[in-house]
């Protein structure tokens, strides 16, 4: 199979590596921390999370759908009233406030009406429970049919059909002139009509589950409507964040983040563009959205304008090669290697034309994905160094620049087996998110994907602190139940079981229980997960419930992408391993025939974890068979 490249962020991985020898374990739970003195500025806008963390997340408790709802209702009273619900400069009293449910009263004459401030009061209750149970939900009671329609037509300009997707920024208009002069803000076509809203997502929904595919299409659906609702959500709460922060005190809202969260809407878009097209496998479907890039890497770190003129043509000719470039990226996400080598060519055609090195770096890093999911790695590399190069040294894309240090160290460390270089790479780019103020998604993203290149040339140690840390930050910013996070905490759980660590098999409990709520059962990472808490309980000598675990990681394994998939052999090789140590050679050797069926129909090569398991087994037949 091919390489799965994620556009310069986490590396997903779940390949079985040999065991080591147990060592010294850093505690999890003391790996991250809420900062509950974040400082404010003068008017009132929190620097950080706190303003927006809901009050369980002050507990250390782990952030849920709920704990966005409440950030989601915080933007939106910040829109309606022009001030947060627990008014107050002292971040202390703030928490204080948040804990105990006091939200400031509106005052008198204020233009909200009654019905809307108790929608947004119940989203900021203080127990979870007594939220809305959804963004979905939530959306329905802003669109609620018995308030008339001259009242809901701020609350609903942009909604297109059904779903939460369809919630705009016209929030801010609710009750007349409350926020009027927000721009961009306050104009419909911000929202996400037309891309994910109830006509899209009847249209996909129907085209999915007509797919003939060796999986169950409705497996795929469930997954791709949850992702994408995920994603809605997600990028709808940075929009509103971006404009109502970035506009307080009556100035307009910060350029940087929006033009970021824009070039994000043109991904979802491709994306969706390419789900809605010809046919393409259910893995590469899920992977496609699930790999869309984190909305909140606009809060932290925007990146420059790719093209600095107000010039109206140019400004033309680069929107439309911001677009060929998110289909571009959406092409390599499925696999469509060279229809996203043509989006490349034209994307630097127009980079040229318009003198935009920022433009043709992005189309690079793309050029780069392509390159390492072919597996030609040497040209990878000079391609992402080729990249870097053209914005070197420009303050404004420090943070593109950034990123092609992130794929480099991936390309350099795991593609060509390059350690030392590859840790020479995370120090330039330590250096360089040290000058950007030490965003915490791109730092994230770097110690996750050096932690990675540290676990493949056996560091088990230092992969083991690097996940750690990419995880503490995760979760500090995205919360536990983002894709990102709970991809992050499985990737730890691998590193602690090969180290022999008995708190692995808890790790990745939670990681599975994460993702079951949050992705379901028919995500492609689903069984990728059973399979690593198989295998960790079979390190632990938990030989029943590690077959259990695995035979349930190969059932899902073969609904989701076949009979025939390989990494359906690979569950099948871990279940052989739990099967000889509980002595039932004869199953064992059957998993493992199974398993070699498996690859030979796919065309793939006989892995060495299937030759090492097979001398392993054969062995044990030989001793029993002299005994």
């Amino acid at each position: 199979g091919r390489v799965r490249v994620a556009d310069f962020g986490l590396a997903w991985t779940g390949a079985e590596v040999p065991d080591n020898a147990p060592t010294e374990r850093r505690a999890l739970d003391d790996a991250t921390t809420l900062d509950a003195e974040a400082p404010l500025t003068e008017t009132g806008a929190v620097l950080g999370t706190l303003a927006y963390m809901a009050p369980e997340q002050y507990r250390a408790s782990a952030p849920s759908v709920a704990a966005d709802i409440f950030s989601f209702c915080v933007s939106l009273h910040r829109a309606l009233y022009g001030r947060l619900p627990y008014d107050t400069d002292s971040p202390a009293l703030y928490r204080a406030r948040a804990l105990a449910g006091e939200v400031v009263p509106a005052g008198r004459g204020a233009a909200v009406p009654g019905w809307l401030r108790a929608v947004v009061l119940r989203g900021l209750a203080v127990k979870p429970e007594e939220r809305w149970g959804s963004m979905a939900e939530l959306v329905a009671a802003l669109r609620r049919p018995e308030v008339a329609p001259q009242r809901r037509r701020g609350v609903l300009l942009g909604v297109a059909g059904l779903g939460v997707a369809g919630v705009a920024l016209g929030l801010a208009l609710v009750g007349g002139d409350a926020r009027e002069g927000q721009g961009a803000c306050a104009a419909p076509e911000v929202g996400l009509a037309g891309i994910w809203d109830g006509p899209t997502r009847e249209r996909l929904g129907r085209r999915v589950r007509a797919t003939s595919a060796p999986a169950d299409p409705s497996r795929l659906w469930r997954s791709v409507d949850r992702l994408l609702d995920l994603y809605a959500d997600r990028w709808l709460l940075e929009r509103t964040r971006a404009c109502q922060v970035g506009s307080s005190g009556g100035e307009a809202p910060l350029a940087g983040p929006l033009e970021c969260l824009d070039r994000g809407r043109e991904q979802l878009a491709a994306v969706v563009q390419q789900l809605d097209g010809a046919a393409i496998d259910a893995e590469s479907a899920v992977l496609a959205v699930t790999g869309l890039p984190a909305p909140e890497l606009c809060r932290e770190a925007p990146p420059g304008a790719l093209v600095a003129t107000a010039e109206p043509h140019r400004r033309r000719q680069a929107l439309a090669a911001a677009k060929a470039i998110a289909r571009a990226s959406a092409d390599v996400d499925v696999g469509r290697l060279a229809a996203a080598r043509s989006g490349v060519a034209e994307t630097l055609e127009i980079a040229e034309a318009i003198a935009s090195p920022a433009l043709a770096a992005e189309a690079e890093l793309t050029r780069g994905r392509i390159e390492r999911a072919e597996r030609h790695n040497d040209a990878a590399r000079a391609t992402l160094e080729r990249a870097r190069a053209r914005i070197h040294g420009a303050p404004e894309h420090r943070a593109l620049e950034l990123r092609a240090l992130i794929q480099l160290i991936d390309v350099v460390g795991v593609g060509q087996g390059e350690l030392t270089e590859a840790e020479a790479l995370a120090v330039e780019a330590r250096a360089l998110a040290d000058e950007l103020g030490d965003p915490p998604l791109l730092e994230a993203y770097l110690e996750n994907n050096l932690a990675r290149v540290l676990r493949a040339h056996g560091r088990l140690e230092a992969a083991s602190a690097g996940y750690l840390d990419a995880y503490a930050l995760l979760r500090q910013v995205l919360g536990d139940s983002a894709p990102e996070t709970i991809a992050t905490r499985a990737n730890l759980g691998v590193v602690q079981s090969l180290l022999g660590e008995p708190e692995a098999v808890a790790i990745l409990e939670h990681a599975l229980e994460q993702q079951l709520s949050v992705l379901g059962e028919d995500h492609p990472r689903t069984p990728a997960i059973l399979r690593n808490l198989g295998n960790a309980l079979g390190r632990r000598g938990a030989y029943v419930r590690a077959e259990a675990v695995l035979r349930r990681a190969a059932e899902l394994r073969a609904a989701i992408g076949g009979d025939n998939s390989p990494e359906l052999a690979g569950d099948l090789i871990s279940l052989a391993r739990v099967l000889r140590g509980q002595e039932r050679l004869e199953d064992a050797d059957a998993a493992l025939r199974r398993a070699a069926e498996i690859f030979a129909a796919a065309g793939e090569p006989r892995s060495s974890a299937l030759d090492s398991e097979r001398r392993a087994l054969d062995a044990a037949l030989a001793r029993a068979g002299a005994a």
